[in-house]
């Protein structure tokens, strides 16, 4: 055949020149990856679905059995944390129960939770109320559930409560941290949100003896030592205390009301000693007015004014504060005016 010049085909066998039956590489290596299991996708611990995973079980809902082995404690910081940074009246009652269901269960626990609710309450001052209507839920709740200590005995929430409130009071008579460091702005900012702190701090207090969360007995012991240390700040922050438990503990039916008589009496000297502020004066006489009116506010006070630039601010500061060389710290005729109290804890 090869001597007529005619190109041989191939023959139909198995031959090393055939081409019909041999298997197509590309097509059999399409069918081959078919048919083999492809391989598992390895899951980043950063990937979006790994921190929902993550998520999804640090905050479930799932209510916590007394058999069920304790959380750890940075399980349940993170959880309350959560729960209230939602926290609004709203969404008051669904949220208070996912803060019952997130696993508190020992006194650490309590004053994880605690310390939480403080936190909110010294600087959101228009959610007070609320957070003050939460420790009045969470009481009740404690006291149902039982929760012991170490030792077995059952943990007094009222108790937590009040040594947190004295922390917090006691750290904010003292100026803040670091303050030194700081200048221009910076410092001023830091002065203010100290201020904002121990503010809010005296108002949740107050608004917890109102509503018999604390006993009455601790307003003498904060009035004292508001008193006792005379600054512009601890007397504007005596100013706000007064006005939130005037209405309430100013009557004559409360077996210590000659307390808050001595109270008002130091008020009114403060208001005649002219190395006082000018603006700590006005607010010393705004809260006698306000006594002398039976409580009933004659004008809205403390009331928002809108947004302010910084250097309005430190302009009215530093306007209202210009006065002689009135020195603060040692009481404002350089005596106390209440003999020495025992702390908070011994009531």
């Amino acid at each position: 055949a090869l001597l007529d010049g005619r190109t041989p085909r191939p023959s139909r066998g198995n031959s090393s020149g055939s081409f019909r039956n041999t298997p197509k590489s590309g097509s059999q290596d399409r069918r081959r990856r078919d048919e083999e299991p492809a391989p598992a996708l390895e899951v980043s611990s950063n990937s979006w679905a790994a921190q929902q995973s993550k998520f999804r079980e640090e905050v479930g809902r799932q209510p916590v059995d007394s058999e069920e082995a304790t959380l750890d404690a940075a399980v349940i910081e993170r959880r309350v944390r959560g729960v209230l940074n939602k926290l609004t009246v709203e969404k008051f009652g669904p949220l208070l129960q996912q803060l019952m269901d997130c696993g508190i269960s020992t006194q650490e626990h309590l004053e994880i939770l605690m310390h939480q609710i403080m936190e909110k309450a010294t600087t959101q001052h228009h959610f007070i109320e609320m957070y003050t209507d939460l420790c009045i839920k969470l009481n009740e709740w404690v006291t149902e559930r039982g929760v012991v200590d170490d030792d077995g005995e059952k943990v007094n929430f009222k108790r937590i409560l009040l040594n947190q409130c004295q922390d917090s009071f006691e750290t904010y008579l003292k100026p803040p941290g670091g303050l030194d460091q700081l200048e221009g702005d910076e410092r001023f900012e830091a002065m203010m949100k100290h201020k904002t702190k121990m503010l809010g701090n005296i108002k949740f207090v107050g608004q917890l003896l109102v509503h018999k969360v604390l006993a009455s007995k601790v307003i003498q012991s904060c009035c004292h030592v508001l008193i006792e240390h005379a600054t512009e700040e601890t007397l504007e922050t005596l100013c706000v205390f007064l006005s939130t438990i005037g209405p309430a503990f100013d009557t004559k039916d409360w077996k210590n009301h000659h307390v808050l008589t001595d109270v008002f009496n130091s008020v009114s000297q403060l208001c005649s000693v002219g190395k006082v502020p000018a603006r700590i004066r006005c607010l010393l006489k705004d809260v006698l007015d306000l006594r002398a009116a039976g409580w009933a506010k004659l004008r809205p006070s403390n009331a928002p004014e809108g947004p302010r630039l910084m250097a309005e601010v430190r302009s009215e500061w530093a306007r209202d504060n210009a006065v002689g060389d009135w020195r603060p710290g040692g009481g404002a005729s350089g005596r106390g005016y209440f003999p020495p109290t025992p702390s908070w804890g011994a009531w």
